[in-house]
């Protein structure tokens, strides 16, 4: 049986934009990494184990979801972070490194404000731009979509697979 996120999180995850849903599995990771370092800080390294398969398989899938069509420079300098912070999963699980889960939750918190920004002026132009369109007389044709700025290769979040909805609600 497939994963079905229900309630709350169901119509976050359904009506969220797609910076929304980076900026969601980006918290994911974080929250699972937080997780291993405390299991790991008590002596449960295979419990640890799960929670950072979980935040390896979120990196993996932003990395798989960047489009190298649309900006290929900063394409691949994201590809380029991800592919760090994903080489630094492997080398702290093989390792129990505290300290490179330490690394790599500063760089993903930086991550999530980054894209915490870009939903906060999103939303702030969206909002402005209701507010010109009220003076626009109706019979008047409407832009019906903004740019393009997250990495993800399909707007619409029904069409992401069934795990990425789950690390969203799980973590």
């Amino acid at each position: 049986m497939g994963f079905e996120p229900t309630g709350y999180l169901a119509t976050e995850v359904f009506t969220a934009p797609p910076q929304r849903l980076q900026l969601l599995l980006i918290e994911g990771a974080i929250r699972y990494l937080h997780k291993t370092k405390a299991l790991w800080e008590q002596g449960k390294i295979e419990k640890g184990y799960e929670f950072l398969a979980q935040a390896r398989a979120i990196i993996a899938e932003i990395l798989g979801g960047l489009r190298k069509d649309i900006l290929p420079e900063v394409t691949r300098r994201v590809a380029a972070v991800y592919t760090f912070l994903y080489t630094r999963l492997v080398e702290a699980r093989a390792r129990q490194d505290i300290q490179k889960l330490d690394e790599i939750i500063r760089v993903l918190e930086i991550e999530r404000e980054t894209w915490s920004e870009v939903c906060r002026r999103l939303a702030e132009e969206s909002s402005s731009q209701i507010d010109s369109l009220a003076v626009v007389e109706s019979s008047q044709e409407l832009p019906t979509s903004s740019p393009q700025l997250c990495s993800w290769k399909d707007d619409s979040p029904s069409d992401f697979p069934p795990e990425t909805l789950r690390f969203v609600a799980e973590a």
